[in-house]
């Protein structure tokens, strides 16, 4: 026998290694974003400026900054155009950002993602097209791989960190420029740091994951719900950090840029009394036979349902981080309900996380995930 062989108690096992690891999961969702948005730049012709969905006639004037033309989407475009404009200006020091905002702190308050891929607004304009779409990709990556520790640590495969990478929520984000894969990334790194016992970082990967997100903030709310109810403590560091950041940046926005719809009617307009929003979508579904967008409610529903019975039976805290989105799902207004589209964006952390709670044992008192 070899020293090195006496020493290491044998050769290598490269293979177990490598699909036992949690990096080669985050590897597999993050190669898997790539294909995907590899093929929808094909589709745009390899111009990323098609992920910004810029309408035709918009209020930003994305072909006057870059001094070329744009790849315009069908109707009113989507997120990823406002997330260009702020990235430009991510501090709102200027006035022309704000200007040409369909609801300027509503939009302001996701900050985090426009400011990373704008470097805090030094990065030229061509750079920001590909760098939204960079940040995604990368979000993808640690989010696979966080939920994929996360999974191990409750005793299922690491390989179930792949709902993160095949969630359609995501991949809808990762199309449209969208905000949400960043913050859900932040919002599971959050969750193993503080299972690591790691408070601060926790509150601060928290708070990041809010600013790219406000609805973040619910994942927070349960992280500290879960510990009340297990050990009657309350971790307020967690919560107050995130919630006192997401108000006072939307302070900092209200007094930088002008007034949006009255009311916060972009806010308010997502949602409704409880299941009014489902009975609505019942009605039109009924009446369109939108079999497909009603399936997709089903299987969210069923997701819904996995997370509130698990919250309860195999109490984690991954568990408890997204079970605020199953009540979420209760108060979505119909628009956002009808569209399997708009449905899985708004609640993308329950289809990561039910199948792991599906399939976790009771976990013990000194190792809760």
């Amino acid at each position: 026998m070899s020293s090195t062989q006496q020493v290491t108690g044998g050769p290598v096992n490269w293979r177990r290694l490598v699909f036992r690891h949690p990096a080669s999961v985050g590897i597999t969702g993050a190669v898997l974003s790539i294909v995907v948005a590899t093929q929808a730049l094909a589709s745009f012709g390899g111009d990323p400026s098609g992920f910004a969905r810029f309408s035709e006639g918009a209020a930003i004037p994305a072909e006057e900054i870059l001094g070329r033309p744009v790849v315009v989407a069908p109707g009113s475009g989507h997120d990823g155009k406002f997330f260009f404009a702020l990235a430009t200006d991510p501090l709102l020091l200027g006035e022309w950002v704000g200007e040409r905002l369909d609801d300027p702190v509503y939009r302001a308050r996701r900050i985090l993602y426009p400011f990373v891929a704008g470097l805090g607004g030094l990065a030229p304009a061509w750079w920001i097209l590909w760098s939204l779409l960079g940040v995604n990709l990368f979000a993808v990556g640690f989010g696979t791989w966080a939920l994929a520790v996360l999974a191990r640590d409750l005793g299922v495969s690491i390989w179930l960190g792949l709902a993160f990478a095949f969630n359609p929520g995501n991949l809808f984000e990762l199309l449209i420029d969208g905000s949400s894969v960043l913050g859900f990334s932040l919002v599971l790194c959050g969750v193993l740091a503080w299972t690591r016992d790691r408070p601060l970082l926790s509150a601060v990967l928290l708070l990041g994951g809010a600013l790219s997100r406000e609805t973040m903030l619910i994942a927070a709310a349960g992280l500290v719900a879960y510990e009340f109810i297990e050990s009657r403590s309350i971790h307020w560091r967690q919560l107050l950090v995130p919630v006192i950041g997401v108000i006072g940046w939307s302070l900092y926005a209200a007094a930088r840029l002008p007034d949006g719809p009255a009311g916060g009617e972009s806010l308010s307009r997502n949602f409704s009394f409880p299941f009014g929003g489902v009975s609505g979508a019942m009605a039109r579904w009924l009446d369109t036979a939108a079999v497909a967008d009603a399936v997709v409610f089903a299987a969210v529903a069923i997701a819904a349902g996995v997370i509130l019975w698990t919250a309860v039976t195999k109490r984690s805290r991954l568990g408890w981080s997204v079970v605020g989105f199953a009540f979420l799902l209760m108060v979505l207004d119909a628009p956002v309900v009808l569209r399997a589209f708009d449905l899985t964006r708004s609640i993308a952390p329950l289809l990561s996380v039910a199948p792991i709670m599906l399939l976790m044992g009771r976990p013990t008192k000194t190792a809760a995930p």
